[in-house]
């Protein structure tokens, strides 16, 4: 009867070891699972803090190109234009404020008359960007007034000039057709190619 009670005994004991092993492997999984999902969970929230900065970031490049200090640093070290393009062409995809399809204004046409020298004039009052390029210089002096030049992708610069208000800002990415700004009974405009200055029939045909 005594060794009936000691095997019992016995079998109950190992019974206990191993509830006591299966629960401490239990917790030691859950508090595994725990840490990998707090890991996740952390290289996430940092993930999402990156985007936002760098989002926070392009906005006020693409909001203040004349900045001291982003002219400074771009203009020194990178081509601007084409990270600009860059930005329209992908952000702007997804972020509809980038799109400046959003923002500028487009003409039925961007043809000009010759009426003497370098001074045309349209069937409106806009002045129409001829062809797709980019803002690369925003000024004004005393022979043209307010200008506006624009490098195009065929590699002519149009220098429109004599404006009374512009429309675009410095290193904005432009199509063709798209309202540069307005003028006053004409417009001045120079067609240069290679730093040699083209006609106005010649700079169409690109």
């Amino acid at each position: 009867m005594g060794d009936m009670e000691e095997v019992k005994r016995r079998i109950q004991k190992r019974k206990y070891k191993k509830r006591v092993i299966d629960d401490d492997n239990y917790y030691s999984e859950q508090k595994s699972d725990g840490g990998v999902f707090n890991k996740l969970y952390k290289r996430a929230i940092r993930f999402m803090v990156l985007v936002v900065l760098i989002l926070g970031f392009l906005t006020f490049v693409k909001l203040n190109p004349k900045n001291e200090f982003v002219r400074s640093v771009f203009n020194d070290n990178f081509d601007f234009s084409s990270m600009n393009e860059y930005i329209d062409n992908t952000i702007g995809s997804i972020i509809p404020f980038f799109n400046l399809d959003n923002i500028l204004s487009v003409s039925a046409d961007n043809k000009y008359e010759l009426i003497d020298g370098n001074y045309f004039r349209n069937d409106s009052s806009n002045v129409v960007n001829i062809s797709s390029g980019v803002v690369t210089e925003v000024g004004s002096n005393e022979l043209i007034g307010d200008f506006v030049k624009v490098t195009q992708d065929n590699g002519i610069v149009v220098t429109y000039g004599k404006l009374v208000d512009i429309d675009v800002s410095l290193y904005d990415r432009l199509k063709a057709k798209e309202i540069i700004g307005k003028f006053d009974q004409k417009v001045f405009l120079v067609f240069e190619k290679d730093a040699v200055e083209i006609s106005y029939e010649d700079a169409i045909k690109d």
